[in-house]
C-alpha cells in the first residue's frame, strides 16, 4: 500500500477511512459541502464533524452488498459514545429510519460538543442477509 500524498488532496475534504487513517479511493466532498455517507465495509468512516446545532441525514450505501433480486427488509440503528460522556448517545437519532433501494437514510440531529459517535446501520435483507456499515461522528459546538 503507498503512503498517503496530503499534497495531493489539499483542495478537497476527504472522508476518510477510520482503520488507515487514508482518504477513500471513491468518495470525495469538496469544499462546497459536506457529507455524511458510508459506502463499504470497515470499521467505520471518519465523517465531518457535526455541530450540535445541525441536523443532518446520515447515508448508508448497502447497494454492493446485496445479491441481485435482493433487497433491505428491516433496519437497526445503534449509537455509541466513542470519545466523550453523553448518557443518552441513542437520542443522536432524529425521527426512523428510511430505506431507498440499497441505501438507508437516517437523520441525526443534536449530541454532546466534544464527543464522538460510532454510528452502527444493521440492515437485514429478505433473503436473510445481515449487513453492516458504521459511520464515526465527531460532534462540536459552534
Amino acid at each position: 500500500m503507498s503512503a498517503f500524498n496530503a499534497a495531493a488532496f489539499s483542495s478537497a475534504f476527504y472522508v476518510v477511512d477510520a482503520g488507515t487513517g487514508n482518504p477513500t479511493p471513491d468518495y470525495d466532498c469538496d469544499a462546497t459541502g459536506r457529507a455524511w455517507f458510508a459506502s463499504w465495509k470497515a470499521n467505520g468512516w471518519l465523517w465531518p464533524v457535526k455541530f450540535s446545532e445541525e441536523r443532518i441525514t446520515a447515508k448508508f450505501d448497502f447497494t454492493k452488498d446485496l445479491t441481485y433480486g435482493d433487497k433491505i427488509a428491516t433496519v437497526d440503528m445503534v449509537v455509541t459514545v466513542m470519545r466523550g460522556t453523553d448518557p443518552t448517545p441513542a437520542a443522536l437519532r432524529f425521527g426512523v429510519p428510511v430505506i431507498k433501494g440499497g441505501r438507508v437514510l437516517q437523520k441525526l440531529g443534536g449530541g454532546v460538543p466534544g464527543c464522538t459517535y460510532k454510528v452502527l446501520c444493521r440492515a437485514t435483507t429478505v433473503q436473510n442477509d445481515i449487513l453492516l456499515l458504521a459511520g464515526v461522528l465527531p460532534v462540536q459546538s459552534l
